[in-house]
């Protein structure tokens, strides 16, 4: 049966009414000169075979973020050695109180036992005796730390610098290659970013960290618009008679158009 179809698309263009009639070409495109998403045909009463295909293709590809806290771990140094202190004293005799005898002490202790962290310092003790009471000097100092052979008096102490956070956070990605191409190229688009995990805390080298997110899953969409699965019909000698949007992209571009042909 001999089908006879009226094609109408009306639009106003600087003021002016303008009709096509008989014109599946400008039909099909008219999405590209007026903008709209949608088109259709208005047909007599007569026999059709209608029949659906798309065009243009959409890939999702996930790319999986991980957050990257960059922390110094902990350095642990040779100990420290700290002094405990010294107290030391001079032979024991009358003669120790004489000032000659207590400035050459005096300065032994000074020359022989330094570096010092304290001291010296020095006292006169006297002790009775038989005959006589007996006298000595004294002096009291300390090292400073890590003196060596010097010192045969101390306690070490552990020397650890903590660990510290040594930046901004970092993202790494599974696929950054991968990445690198999607964000490149001008058919794809991000159209989801979900954080995979709830806000937490990590012991990283000893520092307990905080964030909100850890890992995020990256959704890209990719349209490949030279695809199309409408040949066949139209070999058929099909008669093009609507297309609507089936899914848009977050530019408001559209990615997969759905076709109506009538092989009636």
């Amino acid at each position: 049966m001999k089908k006879t179809a009226i094609f109408l698309l009306l639009f106003c263009l600087a003021g002016s009414l303008i009709a096509y009639e008989n014109d599946d070409d400008i039909l099909e495109h008219a999405e590209e000169i007026l903008g709209i998403s949608k088109i259709e045909k208005i047909y007599h009463d007569e026999e059709t075979d209608l029949r659906i295909c798309r065009e243009g293709k959409t890939d999702l590809k996930t790319i999986r973020q991980e957050r990257v806290v960059p922390v110094t771990p902990p350095i642990i140094g040779r100990p420290d050695s700290i002094c405990n202190g010294h107290e030391e004293s001079s032979e024991k005799g009358r003669w120790m109180l004489q000032r000659d005898k207590v400035k050459e002490w005096k300065k032994h202790i000074r020359k022989n036992r330094k570096p010092f962290l304290e001291g010296p310092t020095f006292e006169i003790k006297r002790e009775a005796g038989w005959a006589h009471d007996e006298y000595k000097l004294v002096a009291k100092y300390r090292h400073k730390n890590n003196c060596g052979d010097k010192c045969d008096n101390y306690h070490e102490v552990p020397n650890i610098t903590p660990a510290k956070i040594a930046g901004p956070d970092e993202f790494v990605y599974d696929s950054p290659g991968t990445l690198d191409k999607l964000q490149k190229d001008p058919r794809c688009h991000l159209i989801s970013s979900k954080v995979v995990d709830e806000p937490s805390t990590r012991n990283i080298h000893g520092l307990e960290i905080t964030r909100d997110f850890w890992s995020k899953n990256l959704v890209y969409s990719c349209n490949d618009s030279s695809y199309s699965d409408c040949g066949p019909l139209i070999e058929q000698g099909g008669i093009f008679v609507s297309k609507s949007c089936e899914q848009e992209n977050p530019m408001g571009g559209c990615d997969v158009w759905k076709k109506t042909y009538d092989l009636g």
